[in-house]
C-alpha cells in the first residue's frame, strides 16, 4: 500500500471510531432525561444498554468471520447504516421494549460492524509493521469522539430534547462515514488475504487453519484475553452510562454533569497513544498490566 493511502485509512479509522464513540456514550447523557421524560425506572430505561452489550457480545465473532471473507469496507458501510437506522428510530420509542429493540438489537448489530475490531483490522493491514502505534492514533478517535460530540449533545439535549438528539446524531455519522468509505473504496479495497492483499478476492477459510484456530481458542493466553477485555468494558461502560446522571443525582448541573463524560474523553487520549508507543516498543502485556495499575 502507497504510504499516502495507508495515512488516509488511519484517517478514516480515525473518523469512524470519533462517530462510534460518540453514538455509543450518548446513551449516558440522554438516560436521565429520557426516563423522565417517558416514566419509566431507570433499571427499565438502562436494559436497553444491558441488551446492547450481550448482542454486541454475540455478534462479534460474526462480523469477525466476514470480515475474513469479504470485502471490509462493504461491510462497514452496511454496518454504518442498520447503526444508523436504529439509533435514529430511538427518536420514536413509547415503550422499554421498543427502546430495547432499536438500541440494544438494532443498533448493536451495526455499531459492532465498523467499532473496535473492524477498524483495528483496517490499520493492522495498513500499517503492518507499526501496528501499536497506528492503533493507538485510530483509538484516540474514540477520545476526541467522547469529547466533542458528547460536548456538543450536552449543550443541545436539554434544548431540543433527546428524540431530535438522536436523529440530529444518526444522520451526521452516516451523513460523514458512508460517503468517506465509499470514496477510500476507490483506493483500497480491502479485501482479506490475497496476493495483493488490499485488491485481491476473498479466499474461503483454509481447513488447515482450523485445529490452529481451536487450539487458540481453548488456550490460557486467549483466556486472558477475554477477561481482560470483559473486566475493562465493563469498567468503561459502566461509568460511561451512569455518571452523568449520579452528578446530577447528587445536585450537579446538567451541563457541567455531561462534560463531566466528556473529560473522560480527553485523558484518555493521552492513555492510548501512550499505550500504543509501548506495544510497539515492548510486548503486549506491559502497557496492558500498567493501565490496570492505573485504574486501580
Amino acid at each position: 500500500m502507497a504510504i499516502k493511502n495507508a495515512w488516509f485509512t488511519l484517517t478514516v479509522a480515525f473518523t469512524l471510531l470519533f462517530f462510534s464513540s460518540g453514538l455509543r456514550f450518548a446513551f449516558g447523557i440522554v438516560l436521565k432525561p429520557m426516563s423522565e421524560d417517558l416514566g419509566w425506572a431507570r433499571a427499565e430505561t438502562t436494559m436497553a444498554a444491558t441488551t446492547f452489550f450481550v448482542v454486541s457480545a454475540l455478534v462479534m465473532p460474526i462480523y469477525g468471520r466476514l470480515i475474513d471473507r469479504y470485502s471490509l469496507i462493504r461491510i462497514m458501510i452496511i454496518s454504518i447504516a442498520i447503526t444508523s437506522l436504529g439509533f435514529g428510530l430511538v427518536a420514536i420509542v413509547q415503550t422499554p421494549w421498543q427502546f430495547i429493540f432499536f438500541y440494544g438489537i438494532v443498533f448493536a448489530l451495526g455499531h459492532s460492524g465498523f467499532s473496535i475490531l473492524a477498524v483495528s483490522v483496517m490499520v493492522g493491514r495498513a500499517f503492518p509493521n507499526r501496528a501499536g502505534l497506528a492503533n493507538s492514533i485510530a483509538m484516540s478517535g474514540f477520545g476526541f469522539g467522547q469529547l466533542i460530540i458528547i460536548s456538543v449533545l450536552t449543550l443541545i439535549v436539554f434544548e431540543v430534547g433527546w428524540r431530535i438528539s438522536h436523529v440530529y446524531l444518526a444522520v451526521g455519522a452516516a451523513s460523514v462515514l458512508i460517503p468517506l468509505l465509499l470514496f477510500q473504496a476507490k483506493f483500497v479495497s480491502f479485501l482479506p488475504d490475497s496476493p495483493e492483499r488490499y485488491e485481491g478476492h476473498p479466499t474461503e477459510f483454509s481447513s488447515s487453519s482450523a485445529p490452529h484456530l481451536l487450539r487458540f481458542t481453548i488456550s490460557t493466553k486467549f483466556a486472558i484475553v477475554i477477561v481482560v477485555y470483559a473486566l475493562c468494558g465493563f469498567q468503561d461502560f459502566f461509568m460511561a452510562t451512569h455518571i452523568a446522571s449520579f452528578a446530577t443525582d447528587n445536585g450537579v448541573r446538567d451541563q457541567f454533569a455531561g462534560n463531566l463524560l466528556a473529560i473522560m474523553g480527553v485523558f484518555a487520549l493521552a492513555g492510548v497513544i501512550t499505550a500504543g508507543l509501548l506495544g510497539d516498543r515492548f510486548k503486549a502485556g506491559f502497557p496492558t498490566v500498567l493501565c490496570f495499575l492505573i485504574r486501580l
